[in-house]
């Protein structure tokens, strides 16, 4: 922990303050906030990672969307995300990008000693707009949550593959399903017990594929995926860690309703 020794300042003894201790300041909170993002982090800690703290919740559907203010920890720094609502053109998506402004309540710009004013007092936020997949920071769709929180997807389309991964509890409802669908995993910065609850609806004539890769094992503990046609589906997947044998093992489960 970073603190200040200040026991020998006094109304006649001064202290001068440096660049460094400016700096030591700065960092003595962010090694308190790296330590508590640790925490609420575990195993799933990764420093590419964008992890929600609170807010940035979509309201929106489809194309529209209105995101609530929050914030967001990424490679040790908490930003800020103001409220956004905007809808994404043809081919968009949601993007954030870290931007820079200033604080200029008699503060920027700073009059230096050597004459020059600069901008010092640094105000950096993620700021969400539509955009072009991967042409900002991070896309909305990507970001995951912080801690034991669940991260709740809705509107999307259950495509001819869907890749499951379990960095975090996950729960998500596709409004569209029309092609046979292949499921396969990816256990990258997996959490043991992590479980991710996947819910769709198809019509006549459609099947159901889970496959385990090289070094994966992938156990069906109950129900019966040549049902899965003319049904609403919701299958289970929880990730169980390493076995005996060394490989990533995954039980899962699914139930149809009419």
């Amino acid at each position: 922990m970073k603190n200040l020794d200040l026991s020998a300042v006094s109304s006649t003894v001064g202290f001068p303050v440096k660049a460094g201790t400016l700096n030591f300041l700065q960092l003595a909170y962010q090694e308190v906030m790296n330590a508590i993002a640790n925490n609420l982090l575990g195993a799933r800690a990764d420093s590419s990672g964008y992890y929600i703290l609170f807010g940035c919740v979509n309201s929106g559907s489809g194309s529209t969307f209105t995101i609530s203010a929050g914030a967001i920890y990424y490679n040790g720094v908490a930003y800020l995300v103001p409220a956004a609502s905007f809808t994404a053109a043809g081919g968009q998506t949601a993007v954030g990008t870290i931007q820079t402004t200033q604080y200029t309540s008699n503060a920027d710009a700073v009059l230096f000693t050597d004459g020059v004013s600069r901008n010092v007092h640094n105000i950096s936020q993620i700021v969400f707009a539509g955009g072009t997949s991967g042409s900002g920071n991070v896309d909305f769709a990507n970001l995951k949550m912080c801690g034991l929180g669940l991260n709740v997807v809705t509107g999307s389309t259950f495509g001819s593959s869907y890749v499951v991964k379990f960095d975090q509890d996950k729960t998500e409802e596709f409004t569209t399903a029309s092609v046979d669908t292949t499921i396969t995993f990816d256990f990258t910065n997996a959490v043991p017990g992590a479980v991710v609850r996947l819910k769709w609806t198809w019509g006549s004539g459609r099947t159901l594929t889970v496959t385990a890769g090289t070094g994966q094992t992938v156990l069906l503990d109950s129900g019966d995926l040549t049902k899965c046609a003319s049904h609403t589906n919701t299958a289970y997947f929880l990730y169980a860690g390493k076995n005996t044998a060394g490989n990533d093992e995954v039980s899962y489960s699914i139930n149809q309703t009419a």
